[in-house]
This record gives C-alpha cells, sequence and structure tokens, in this order.
C-alpha cells in the first residue's frame, strides 16, 4: 500500500514560514528537496544541449539552395536595355545604376560603331516591350540567362 504524504508545494510558503524553516532544516527532507531541484535542474540543461545539438546538426546537414554569382551576360543585356531606355524605379534604384548609364551613354556618344549597334538594338527593345511593365525586365533577365558569354551571345539550347 503506497504512503500518502501530504502535498506542500515550497513555491506557495513565505520565506519566514515555519513550515518552510522546518522543512529545509530537517535532515531528512533538505536532501530530497536538493536532489529533486538538481534533478530538475540537470533535466533542463540536457534538453536544452540536445535542441542546441539537433538544430544545429539539421542546419548543417541542409546547406540553403541560394548562390550568388556573377553573371557578364546579364550584365550586358540589363545595360542594353538600360541604354535604350528602360527606367523602371531609375529614381529608386543604387546610384550605380545612374553611374553607369552615364559612361555607357558617353561612351555610345563617341565610338560611331556603337551607335551604330545601338540603333537596332533599341527597335527590338522598344519593339517587344510588354503592356504590363512589370514584366519587362523578368524577359530580358530570362534572356540573358538563355545567352551564353559575351561577344557571342549565342544560345545555351539548340
Amino acid at each position: 500500500m503506497p504512503r500518502l504524504y501530504p502535498i506542500v508545494t515550497l513555491n506557495r510558503l513565505t520565506p519566514n514560514s515555519p513550515v518552510r524553516t522546518l522543512i529545509h532544516s530537517s535532515p531528512i527532507c533538505a536532501p530530497t528537496i536538493r536532489r529533486i531541484s538538481l534533478g530538475r535542474s540537470f533535466r533542463l540543461a540536457f534538453v536544452f544541449g540536445l535542441v542546441v545539438c539537433l538544430a544545429s546538426r539539421s542546419l548543417g546537414d541542409n546547406p540553403p539552395n541560394v548562390s550568388l554569382d556573377t553573371s557578364e551576360t546579364l550584365f550586358t543585356v540589363l545595360t542594353a536595355i538600360n541604354t535604350c531606355g528602360y527606367d523602371q524605379e531609375l529614381n529608386a534604384s543604387d546610384p550605380l545604376r545612374a553611374q553607369i548609364r552615364a559612361e555607357v551613354s558617353k561612351a555610345v556618344q563617341n565610338t560611331p560603331t556603337a551607335q551604330d549597334a545601338l540603333a537596332p538594338m533599341c527597335e527590338f527593345y522598344r519593339e517587344h516591350q510588354p503592356p504590363d511593365s512589370s514584366r519587362d525586365l523578368a524577359q530580358y533577365v530570362s534572356l540573358a540567362l538563355y545567352l551564353q558569354d559575351p561577344p557571342t551571345f549565342t544560345p545555351k539550347v539548340k
């Protein structure tokens, strides 16, 4: 038959309560209280450590599938459409964009062959602008990803 003991919650007792003083000074109860609190502390630390180990292991096993890479083809195509009048979010974009536009414009003005190459390219750009301007950039990013590196710009897929 199990023994029935009155349950006394130490947290509910005031710090100077005689029952609390009696329990903490008792040679039988004090080690039990310390053992219970140490056991809880150890279990809490063990569970926390386990969670940290599992979380770090899962992050290490599944690296993100994102990578940054440079693309001369993408840069060239986007520079070309910027030269031909792609102005979407121009004021809100990085100042480097305006600087590159100015440098390319200056180079085109000073080079007759560049002017000759720019005319049909800009005509193509104007003819292929979609009615929804939010899709303008997407089609040229797709084109750049489809092309080989400069200077040939041949399609990657045949």
